[in-house]
């Protein structure tokens, strides 16, 4: 015979020699009470520590306080991403599982090159500031009729799309009224030649 202490309730007894690996306890009940209290200890799932879990079969315990509760809520909450965009990293909540950092990325994302790139110059703050400057610098009058204010347009004396490089050039561009813009040579999809260009180019300088 051995003598051996339990490890639930610590008092002594003597088993045989044969179980002398395999016994734990002093009796059954004392093995089944430490079994029962093993099964209740967790691992919480914010701090990692272990905790031992109410005895309440019908609910599932993750955190061993409501401290480590609120906390992983707020971590949740704030959720660190990269943006798919322009890979810059931001904070959105985990409600609203955004992937771009801005709706200028998302727009711009989703597009895929729909858009033609002479739009998006034309929509850009660069050109707004481009007509701008030329308004400005003809003071807000049709170069070819003299019209003073109303509808004007910012035309560029060579074309938009054979001189990209000449695009928001401010020496390319002139202030025109509707009706003397579509005289032009250039407006719209108007076949046009490049003599008659430089002729509407001199009628300019001369004016």
């Amino acid at each position: 015979m051995i003598n051996k202490n339990c490890e639930y309730c610590h008092t002594d007894f003597r088993v045989g020699n044969y179980r002398e690996e395999s016994a734990s306890c002093c009796s059954r009940d004392c093995y089944n009470q430490r079994r029962h209290e093993q099964l209740r200890i967790n691992v919480c799932n914010f701090c990692g520590d272990s905790f031992t879990k109410p005895n309440n079969p019908q609910r599932e315990y993750k955190f061993c306080s409501i401290d480590c509760h609120k906390r992983s809520i707020v971590e949740k909450t704030n959720e660190c991403r990269v943006c798919m965009e322009c890979e810059d990293s931001f904070t959105v909540k985990q409600s609203r599982p955004n992937m771009f950092c801005s709706k200028k990325c998302a727009d711009r994302f989703k597009d895929q090159g729909k858009t033609p790139e002479a739009q998006k110059i034309r929509m850009s703050k660069e050109y707004r500031i481009w007509r701008k400057a030329v308004f400005e610098r003809d003071d807000y009058t049709c170069v070819f009729c003299g019209q003073h204010g109303g509808k004007l347009n910012a035309d560029h004396i060579k074309r938009f799309s054979d001189f990209p490089e000449l695009r928001l050039a401010i020496d390319n561009g002139r202030t025109l009224c509707e009706e003397c813009h579509k005289k032009t040579d250039t407006f719209g999809n108007k076949k046009y030649s490049t003599a008659t260009t430089w002729d509407l180019v001199a009628t300019v300088n001369e004016v």
